[in-house]
């Protein structure tokens, strides 16, 4: 575990362009993975990371509270964080086009508040933004994993 995660945390830097220097922008979402990139950051001591958070719509909705404990902890980080009320809505923008990319925005629920975030640490000097997006398919078995693994099927119907 102790080799995996250094090797984990050395990959992560490389991917993520911290090694080599500049103010990066961090969603604190108050989720398991966002939150998680926000601690690796924080052990950079200049130049500091920047974090957005928005607090939900819903005030049941706790990610809020776990962002704000988390951002308690992270002293050295410059915060920002939307009020309920002042957030972009979900699905605002649907209908119009977005940018060019390789692939359909998979979150396009929230494509235009991101954009927003995006806005939000780029304002604080930050010149890349980073999401907790995709920390499920890294850490945890999905439930087609074992199909997967298995290899092709071998019935003789087609999957297509």
């Amino acid at each position: 575990m102790q080799r995996g995660s250094g090797q984990l945390g050395g990959g992560w830097s490389s991917c993520a362009g911290t090694s080599g220097g500049g103010t990066v922008g961090a969603d604190l979402a108050g989720g398991m993975d966002s939150t998680s990139l926000c601690f690796l950051l924080g052990e950079r001591t200049e130049p500091r990371p920047v974090t957005s958070s928005w607090e939900a719509e819903d005030p049941a909705h706790d990610d809020w509270e776990w962002a704000r404990r988390a951002a308690a902890v992270l002293p050295d980080a410059g915060h920002r964080v939307t009020a309920r009320g002042e957030s972009v809505m979900w699905f605002a923008d649907v209908g119009e086009p977005g940018t060019g990319t390789e692939a359909p925005f998979p979150w396009i629920r929230t494509r235009t508040q991101q954009l927003a975030q995006v806005r939000q640490v780029a304002e604080r000097g930050s010149t890349r933004q980073l999401t907790g997006h995709g920390g499920d398919e890294l850490f945890c078995a999905m439930p087609t994993l074992p199909r997967a693994l298995a290899g092709p099927a071998r019935s003789g119907l087609s999957t297509r």
